[in-house]
């Protein structure tokens, strides 16, 4: 009993206080931090980031905003980029969020953070920026400390980047330091399911060998998770026996020996987890309290000490909280209920919002627990509590349980209005939430985010308004239009692409590229490259569906060149060398490609390769200029591109082999190089199925002219068309011929191909072949515009 009263002790310690709210007690007041943040004070913003919900709030967004251009005038580097980490991680926040967190790291590195040099190189790696990345991490790598170090090789450890890790791996080598040991354990993790017992205990002896309970209770947790809860438990007293106030480990191996593990034969002990429980819960922890309540009352000879603790738990509104939980798990409702509504009384949100939410019975419907849920419901329709309004909405919508309860309040809650302390983020949610469901509820709230001045929100709302159901492209294009004026440049890219290409399903909607193009031009007048480089993806691409009547070259190669000397990357090569080669939008210049081509390969733009290759070779569809016809030279650059795995090199390399260009015919050879790429290149899967195709081995053949098919190559859809109409792999199957044929004719743009695939589909149809009846009218339809030359003789005999 002496135990008990030592338990009773601690839980009147941690109980005590039941709001719902942050603990600010021991935190300058709201208005006080921010006078001292417009005084220059960092961690007054920091402050209010982590005890005032800055900047998820309409105010703290406010403040941010406000913040920026100040932040970037700071003397020092002080806080500097933990501010800097908060507008990463908020940034669809803010106009231009993502430049303004490259910005505020930017100022924190110019004042020698090196804490900030290495949350930039993490940023630019998260973003694809791996070239900056790359660059940035060059200049400083010798000048991180083992920590920093740490860091990154952890950072790259979790995103795969090998080639990232191994340049880490290897200054970590040459300065003696250690393996992370977070690396380490998520490395243990193979051992441990392989069941790799002397591996798992030599790392746990280790570990435990340093005398640091930290990386001891982290090994252990892992363990946990790992489901080794032997070894766990292990790991979890040895720590404790170095730090023993820890009340979570306690309560960890309380859940271990309350589960048990079959597997490892550690049999179910309540009565082993209970003594942890009750050294977890002097340590104040709240629910092993709650544990130790629900032990107790399983057991008569422990009668006494769960009255004991049920009354000293009563003494304060917390521990009344866990008793109304038990009993509400225990189905006592009545009991609960009345814990529920005395505290309710005192106003204990929680304690409202439980009786607020109880869903009625089918089977046992209780008209006065029903009476009860009512009456809190209707207190907080009528409160001024917007956020207690916020988390019955929230509790009420966000379950699929409650579809047909109490829809009269949903009703009522669904016009709440925002305040100074909504939470955006839960705006963003509760609009997603209902943007199927109730469009008219997710336009609210679309609207709340944007009135709390979140720019993701207002995005957000655009798409909304341009959805198929909605179509409000006015609309869609007024929110953009806002946000271009503000200086957005997503949101400025957004309203460009919606000029140039606005969703197929809008009715009566007519295109303005001239709009778009207009506006990317005024970016790219300004020096921005991502407009420079849409520019050139438009202006040159004649092939892209979003591209028709845009296509300039000369505006192309212009921006090409502009693209080339803002930004200068093999693939700015590799276009200047393109317009050179066919004359796109500049005179042809086949020496001048070549240099270009070269340039670009050096930077690591394989396709150059392939390129240059055909500068000394050309088939009989080849309507390009050509150096010289040298097929030694063409080799020569296709072996090049080859070994840096380029598929088009390898593909062309291998029909070399196969016709004997440069090197004596061979075929094995050719075929060997089809296969390395045939998964994901379609004229190497299409070979590979004419080799088979002409060994008349139809199974392998069909294989892999499936696979060119998937990849929308007509003429594998043709040929297996011819295979399926001729029954080569045993039954005829017209019908699944016709469907191949069908493929061909719609999605070719070789005009043979297309061709060929509507004078077989007319034959088709002009003889009623297999089980596809005859139809002369289809026939003609195909046959007129096949431009094969059978296509007309089939016509006069139709006539």
């Amino acid at each position: 009993m002496k135990f008990l009263s030592s338990i009773v002790i601690a839980l009147l310690l941690f109980t005590g206080c039941a709001n719902l709210g942050l603990d600010t007690s021991k935190v300058k007041p709201k208005q006080e931090l921010i006078e001292d943040a417009n005084d220059g004070d960092t961690k007054a913003i920091l402050s209010l980031a982590k005890n005032y919900n800055f900047p998820k709030t309409k105010e703290g967004l406010y403040y941010f905003n406000k913040w920026y251009k100040q932040l970037l005038n700071v003397k020092s580097s002080e806080n500097l980029t933990e501010i800097a980490k908060i507008y990463e991680e908020y940034n669809d926040m803010f106009i231009n969020g993502k430049a303004k967190t490259v910005k505020l790291y930017e100022k924190a590195i110019e004042l020698n953070s090196k804490d900030a040099t290495v949350e930039l190189i993490k940023y630019y790696t998260k973003n694809y920026k791996y070239e900056k990345a790359k660059v940035l991490q060059e200049k400083v790598i010798d000048e991180l400390s083992e920590k920093q170090l740490a860091d990154l090789y952890i950072f790259y450890n979790n995103k795969y980047k090998r080639n990232q890790l191994a340049t880490i791996k290897e200054v970590m080598d040459k300065k003696g330091y250690k393996e992370p040991f977070e690396v380490a354990i998520k490395n243990l993790r193979s051992a441990a399911y392989k069941n790799k017992t002397n591996e798992v205990n030599s790392f746990i002896n280790e570990t435990i060998d340093t005398k640091d309970s930290e990386k001891i209770f982290l090994l252990a947790n892992k363990l946990q998770r790992y489901y080794k809860y032997k070894e766990a438990i292990r790991a979890y007293k040895a720590g404790l026996k170095i730090d023993n106030t820890n009340a979570q480990a306690y309560y960890e191996i309380a859940r271990m020996y309350k589960k048990g593990n079959y597997k490892q034969k550690l049999k179910r002990n309540k009565d082993e987890a209970s003594k942890y429980l009750e050294k977890a819960a002097l340590l104040k922890h709240k629910e092993a309290a709650a544990e130790l309540l629900k032990y107790y009352s399983e057991k008569p000879e422990l009668m006494n000490k769960f009255f004991e603790i049920k009354s000293k738990l009563e003494e304060s509104n917390e521990g009344k909280l866990f008793v109304a939980k038990y009993y509400d798990k225990k189905r006592f409702d009545q009991k609960a209920n009345a814990i529920y509504n005395e505290l309710a009384k005192d106003g204990n949100k929680e304690a409202i919002l439980e009786l607020a939410t109880k869903k009625p019975s089918k089977y046992n419907f209780n008209p006065e627990e029903y009476k009860l849920t009512l009456k809190w419901q209707d207190y907080i329709l009528k409160s001024d509590d917007i956020e207690l309004k916020k988390e019955l909405e929230k509790k009420l919508t966000s379950s699929y349980s409650y579809r047909n309860y109490f829809n009269e309040t949903k009703e009522k809650l669904k016009d709440l209005p925002t305040n100074e302390k909504t939470d955006i983020l839960e705006l963003r949610k509760s609009a997603l939430y209902n943007k199927y469901r109730k469009p008219e509820i997710a336009l609210e709230y679309y609207k709340k985010g944007v009135a709390a001045g979140d720019v993701k929100s207002a995005k957000n709302l655009a798409r909304f308004y341009l959805s198929s159901k909605q179509q409000k492209y006015n609309e869609a294009i007024k929110v953009y239009e806002d946000l271009h004026k503000r200086g957005d440049l997503e949101a400025t890219r957004l309203l460009a692409e919606l000029y140039i290409k606005p969703p197929y399903y809008l009715k009566d909607f007519k295109k303005e590229p001239e709009k778009g193009l207009a506006i990317y031009e005024d970016l790219a007048s300004k020096g921005n490259i991502d407009s420079i480089n849409r520019l050139v993806n438009l202006y040159l691409c004649g092939s892209c569906k979003d591209s028709d009547s845009i296509v300039n070259y000369k505006k192309g190669f212009k921006y090409s060149k502009l693209l080339l000397e803002k930004r200068g990357s093999a693939r700015d090569y590799a276009n200047i060398a393109w317009s050179y080669h066919y004359g796109k939008g500049v005179d042809i210049d086949l020496l001048k490609a070549k240099e270009y081509y070269e340039k670009a390969a050096k930077k690591g733009y394989t396709s150059a390769y392939y390129n240059l290759a055909w500068l000394y070779y050309k088939n009989d569809d080849y309507k390009g200029q050509i150096i010289e016809l040298n097929y030694e030279k063409a080799k020569e650059y296709l072996e090049l591109g080859a070994k840096e795995r380029n598929s088009a090199s390898i593909n062309l390399l291998g029909v070399f082999y196969k016709k004997g260009y440069a090197v004596k015919k061979d075929m094995e050879k050719a075929v060997a190089l089809f296969k390395i790429i045939y998964r994901y290149d379609k004229y190497a899967s299409f070979h590979l199925g004419e080799y088979y195709n002409d060994k008349k081995d139809y199974k392998e053949a069909v294989k892999y002219y499936k696979i060119s098919d998937e990849r929308g190559y007509a003429s594998a859809s043709i040929e297996l068309g011819i295979i399926y109409e001729k029954g080569l792999l045993g039954k005829k199957d017209v019908k699944t011929a016709l469907k191949y044929y069908e493929k061909a004719f719609r999605n070719s743009d070789d005009k043979t191909q297309k061709g060929i695939a509507a004078y077989n589909i007319g034959i088709i149809y002009q003889y009623g072949k297999g089980e596809i009846e005859k139809d002369l009218k289809k026939a003609k339809a195909y046959l007129k515009v096949s431009n094969y030359k059978k296509a007309k003789t089939q016509l006069k005999l139709i006539k």
